[in-house]
Formats: C-alpha cells, sequence, structure tokens
C-alpha cells in the first residue's frame, strides 16, 4: 500500500533536482564562480590522467561518473550540483522528521530549500561544501536513528571538505559532554586531522585561511552579507525572516518547550555549530571565511525554522506550509542568479582572441584574475594562475591579461615600440607580456602616480605570490 509519507523525501528530492537543473542548464555557461576549476580538473583527470590541481575530493569521482555518462563537462557539472541539491532537501526532511517527530515540521523545511534563493546560490558555487553538508545532515540522521553507519557517514563529511570536518567534530564536541568521550572524540579529531594531512586533502598551511578573517569590529551577518552582496528583495526575505524564525528556534530551546523537550543534546549541539557559523567576529568579505561560514549556517537553519513554526501550533504550521509553497513559486519565477555571477560571455570571447593572438607563442603561464582564469584554462589549454607564480617562468613565456586600464593608459609610460606588444581583448581586457607589465607598473611607481597604481594593484591584476594553503606539499 502507497505510504505517502515515506514518499516525501524522494519528492522533495526530485523536485529540488529538476528545479536546480533546470535553472543551472538554462545558461550556456556554469552558473558559478569555481564551476569552471572543478572543469579543469575534470578534463585534466580525462585527457591526462591526473588533476590540474591535486585534491582528494569525492567530489571528483562523482563528476568523473556523471561525465562518463553523459560526455559533455559543463553538463556533467551541472548535473552532480543539482543531484546535491536533491539530496540537501531530501536529507533536510529525513532529518527533521527524525529529530521533531513531527510530518508537519519535516514538510517545512523541505519546502523552505526548495524556496531558498541561498541553496541556489551555493548550489551553483560551492559543490564540495554541499557535497559535505549533505553528509553532515546524513551523519546526523544516521545518529538520530542509532546507526552503526552514522560515523562512516561522519568521516565522509569531514573527507568532503575541510569545513564540514571542523563542523562534525564541533557537533561531536558539544553533543557528548563526558570527559571520556571528549578524550575519544579528540583522538578521533587527531586521527581525521592527520588521515587528511596524509592523503593530501588537509595541510599545515590550510590554517593560514585564519589570517585576517577574524574582526573586532564585526558586524549583525546577516545585515553585513546583504550589504556585501547587495541582495534583492526575495532572498532578502528569505535571510530576514529565516534570521527571525531561528533565533526564535534557539529561545524556544532554552525554555525547553515542546519538540525541543526531547534530543536537548542534539538541539543544543545544532544551535552550537549555527553560533559558531553565525559569530559577527568573521569577516565579511566575498569568497572569504566569514562569507562561507555564513552561507553553510544558512543551509543549517531549515531544521530550526521548521522546529520554530511547528512549535507554534497547527495553523501556524498550516498557514507556513501555504506561505512558502507561495514563495517557492516567486522564487523560482522572479529570482536570477545573473546578477551574483560572473561574465562568463566576455571571458568566452577573451578565451577565443588569447588562443588566437598566442598561438605562436607557446606561452608556459598566462597571469589572470580568478574565474577567468579558470574559464581561459579550460577552454585553450594554456595554464592561467589568479597568482604571481612562486617558482621560476621564463620571460619569454610569462604573459599577463591586465584589467581596469586603457590603451591611454599604457602610452603614458611605455614606448611606442612596446605598445605594439599589448593585444587588446575588450575595451578594458589586455593581453601583454608580464615583463613589460612589471616595466609600467614600475614606472608609474616612480612616477608617484596613485591614481594609476590603485588600479595596477587591484585584486583583478594580481600581484601577491600564491599563499601555503593553496599549494599542494
Amino acid at each position: 500500500m502507497f505510504r505517502l509519507a515515506k514518499a516525501w523525501p524522494w519528492i522533495f528530492g526530485g523536485a529540488a533536482l529538476v528545479l536546480h537543473l533546470f535553472r543551472l542548464t538554462a545558461e550556456p555557461y556554469l552558473s558559478g564562480w569555481d564551476g569552471y576549476f572543478y572543469l579543469v580538473q575534470l578534463k585534466a583527470l580525462h585527457e591526462e590522467g591526473a588533476m590540474h590541481s591535486p585534491d582528494a575530493s569525492p567530489i571528483y569521482p562523482l563528476l568523473q561518473a556523471s561525465y562518463a555518462i553523459f560526455g559533455d563537462y559543463e553538463l556533467s557539472f551541472q548535473v552532480v550540483s543539482a543531484l546535491l541539491a536533491g539530496a540537501f532537501s531530501s536529507l533536510t526532511y529525513l532529518l527533521t522528521r527524525q529529530l521533531t517527530r513531527s510530518t508537519g515540521a519535516a514538510l517545512l523545511a523541505a519546502l523552505w530549500t526548495l524556496a531558498s534563493p541561498s541553496l541556489i546560490f551555493f548550489t551553483a558555487n560551492f559543490p564540495k561544501n554541499l557535497l559535505g553538508i549533505d553528509l553532515l545532515l546524513l551523519f546526523s540522521w544516521l545518529h538520530l536513528r542509532r546507526s552503526r553507519w552514522q560515523w562512516l557517514a561522519g568521516i565522509g563529511a569531514g573527507w568532503a571538505h575541510r569545513l564540514t570536518l571542523g563542523l562534525v567534530a564541533l557537533w561531536s564536541a558539544l553533543r557528548w559532554i563526558n570527559w571520556r568521550v571528549w578524550v575519544i572524540g579528540g583522538l578521533g579529531v587527531v586521527t581525521l586531522l592527520s588521515l587528511g594531512l596524509m592523503q593530501g586533502g588537509l595541510h599545515w598551511s590550510d590554517f593560514e585561511r585564519f589570517d585576517g578573517a577574524v574582526t573586532f569590529l564585526g558586524d549583525i551577518p546577516h545585515r553585513a552579507f546583504i550589504a556585501l552582496m547587495e541582495v534583492d528583495a526575495i532572498w532578502k526575505m528569505e535571510l530576514v525572516i529565516g534570521g527571525g524564525l531561528t533565533v526564535l528556534g534557539g529561545v524556544l530551546w532554552g525554555q525547553k518547550k515542546g519538540i525541543w523537550s526531547e534530543n536537548r543534546r542534539f538541539w543544543g549541539a545544532w544551535m552550537g555549530i549555527l553560533a559558531f557559523l553565525f559569530l559577527p567576529i568573521w569577516r565579511m568579505e566575498a569568497m572569504g571565511m566569514g562569507y562561507r561560514f555564513f552561507l553553510a549556517g544558512l543551509l543549517l537553519v531549515p531544521v530550526v525554522i521548521a522546529g520554530a513554526v511547528d512549535s507554534m501550533g497547527g495553523m501556524a504550521r498550516r498557514l507556513a506550509v501555504i506561505g512558502l509553497g507561495i514563495f517557492v513559486w516567486a522564487v523560482q519565477g522572479q529570482f536570477s542568479l545573473t546578477p551574483y555571477q560572473p561574465d562568463y560571455t566576455q571571458f568566452a570571447l577573451i578565451s577565443d582572441q588569447v588562443e588566437e593572438t598566442l598561438a605562436d607563442q607557446a606561452p608556459e603561464l598566462i597571469i589572470g584574475h580568478k574565474t577567468m582564469a579558470e574559464m581561459v584554462t579550460f577552454r585553450t589549454g594554456i595554464d592561467v594562475l589568479p597568482w604571481q607564480p612562486e617558482y621560476e617562468v621564463d620571460d619569454a613565456k610569462l604573459w599577463r591579461i591586465s584589467v581596469g586600464l586603457l590603451r591611454s593608459d599604457f602610452r603614458l609610460y611605455l614606448s611606442p615600440t612596446d605598445q605594439k606588444r599589448i593585444f587588446q581583448l575588450t575595451p578594458t581586457y589586455f593581453l601583454l607580456p608580464e615583463s613589460l607589465w612589471q616595466q609600467f607598473r614600475d614606472a608609474a611607481t616612480e612616477a608617484d602616480d596613485d591614481e594609476m597604481l590603485e588600479r595596477i594593484l587591484d585584486d583583478l591584476n594580481p600581484h601577491k605570490v600564491r599563499p601555503g594553503y593553496l599549494l599542494r606539499k
């Protein structure tokens, strides 16, 4: 006999898969900032048998399996991303249902995932993180079911991404406030860290990521994120309502009322994770640590939100289901990723021009800003690095793609002969030898041209050496 209760995880998972896949494949290029990095890795695995940058994450076997089926790099990435979003919705339903014993609360949590611009953005940008969060949800669900497989899921979460490795360790420490378990858990964390270091998934230099990540002039993270991203009305509504309901959930947990009176330690550990991710001390910068922590936290709040609404009674729950149903329609019809993604159409044009211009040059390396760099590498096969190289490169084979400068700027400090070695790609993107770029920079420095130096030293013109945590040692 068909039981709808058992079908809900499949219904929500399937709906999320279809909605995300439709959105991701609607554009001619990928939607996220890091997408082409994964494709560079996948293409290198397929054509050369080794990654472009060694990485032990389990996301790559998934991408390889998808490519074996579809034979298209972009589509393979989009399918895996959509599958991970579908798994997230299903696991959110299962975890909430197991935790609250309320089908209504589980429906609310799953509906929230379908209506979440945050999940849409996260799916397009951070599939490796999403895999880790999926496994964190699986770990939590199996824990509540007292399954012996829970720690396998926990290890998988740690293997998938460093962030979820830390969250599993933090959750475990908060869940079991017992000195014996703290000792065992500490040994477990040491073991996981050791395995990560040995397998190449974690490096001592990874701890350099915390440099500059903390500020003592912090802001409410939701407000800081809204200001940073200039989010639209629909996304802002999710952030404001979700933030308020999360605080309400924390208050209800503290009062030990209703569903919050059960699984106290689990709820406490979950609240502890959210408190850590939403700490105002994390500096909110694009693609920075605080930014990533905040986005990960947004994916973990549906469970708390559903519990908060469910505690208000049946009428509130029914109204919330209706409201979320309308919001799902609004999000799918009105929310767009376009304002929050790179101009890949322009980067594709730049890629084609770079390949044509350097056809007879045999360049070893091009320096160019992130996201454009990965797309040019993927499309041309030429290595493009968004940092100053930390190793020696022959001057004749080292090039740069500059941005934010005009042809007239180069005329100020370079001779007519040198200017002939500069190739215009777009009105503000130029391709030139790195030695010539350094000559131009030195001339502007000697002339104390602060306005010019500000553009030369912009983050879109890489001028720092690649940090240790990005190197594989």
